[in-house]
């Protein structure tokens, strides 16, 4: 029997050739059971000059297989088989962020692969157990206003990460957590309870999320002005404006050991400062936030928390 090809998995890899390696593996086993070919289409992120290393470690030989143009830049397309499946490889040779990467991915699936649903994944993930794909697949063909479906996600403590049914308001997320009003004043944030199995929510774990793409590309992709955070929450928004759904399922559970490669790769400071920006650039171009309030918090956060941060940290984790 000939295995359906529908399905591409977008990995944004930032210098962690091995680790995603070892995920494609662990995928692959989990959904052993499924007669289906999957793409792995891992865009490089990884802005380094060494590429020839890079590529060893992925198992890819030069020269590359084809060109793809996207946007003003010439992207190098390497490929390998890998049990039923290819493993492709496209480098920009420089950090494309988040959004464009995926992006950038979920491009060359549609144009090279015709792919119809795109799975976005980073690669510190872990499958406790199998996969069935073929229910997300008939789950979309069924409901024609899904826009993509998030699975349960739990981290390395047991506790769920995700879904959010509500954000916190402006306030709570660009001032509250940059100054003493963390102290007086809760988030907002709106969870499920924990019996939540299925339904529509306001948006799912990026971490691992299953997409259909005719219907992403109506959402107009990601948006690629911000460079890491808040994808989840903006891709949202632009879903509800168009009557999309984004529905979280807990059909199989996933392991996420959560941000290892950014921890190890960026300062936290400097992952606090990108954050932010991408929270300031949600609230204002999707949330309509009061500008005084904007101007308010990006001071805060330049002139108080920054230079105070180290001592911060350290009263904050007393308290």
């Amino acid at each position: 029997m000939k295995m359906q090809r529908k399905f591409s998995v977008v990995i944004a890899d930032y210098g962690t050739p091995k680790r995603t390696l070892r995920y494609i593996e662990d995928f692959l086993q989990a959904a052993a059971n499924e007669e289906r070919y999957f793409d792995f289409v891992i865009v490089d992120n990884w802005d380094k000059m060494n590429f020839k290393g890079q590529f060893e470690c992925f198992g890819f030989s030069s020269p590359p297989l084809e060109h793809y143009r996207w946007h003003d830049t010439i992207i190098d397309v390497y490929k390998r088989e890998a049990k039923d499946s290819s493993i492709w490889l496209l480098s920009a040779k420089q950090n494309l962020g988040y959004a464009k990467a995926n992006n950038l991915g979920t491009l060359f699936s549609k144009d090279r692969l015709s792919s119809k649903y795109i799975i976005f994944s980073n690669n510190d993930i872990r499958f406790p157990e199998m996969v069935e794909f073929e229910k997300f697949e008939q789950f979309f063909i069924k409901h024609p206003d899904c826009l993509l479906i998030g699975p349960e996600v739990v981290g390395l403590d047991g506790k769920r990460q995700g879904p959010i049914l509500a954000n916190d308001t402006a306030f709570g997320t660009l001032l509250r957590p940059y100054s003493l009003f963390r102290l007086f004043r809760p988030s907002l944030i709106k969870y499920p309870e924990y019996e939540f199995k299925f339904g529509k929510v306001h948006h799912v774990n990026g971490c691992f999320m299953v997409v259909n793409l005719q219907n992403f590309m109506k959402a107009g992709m990601f948006d690629e002005n911000t460079f890491l955070y808040y994808e989840e929450d903006i891709l949202s928004e632009k879903a509800e404006s168009l009557g999309l759904s984004c529905f979280f399922w807990a059909l199989f559970k996933v392991i996420h050991e959560g941000g290892q490669t950014t921890k190890q790769r960026i300062v936290p400071v400097e992952q606090k400062k990108i954050f932010f920006s991408s929270a300031c650039y949600y609230f204002q171009k999707y949330r309509h936030v009061n500008l005084l309030l904007l101007i308010i918090a990006k001071l805060n956060f330049r002139f108080l928390f920054v230079p105070l941060y180290p001592l911060l940290v350290r009263f904050f984790k007393r308290s």
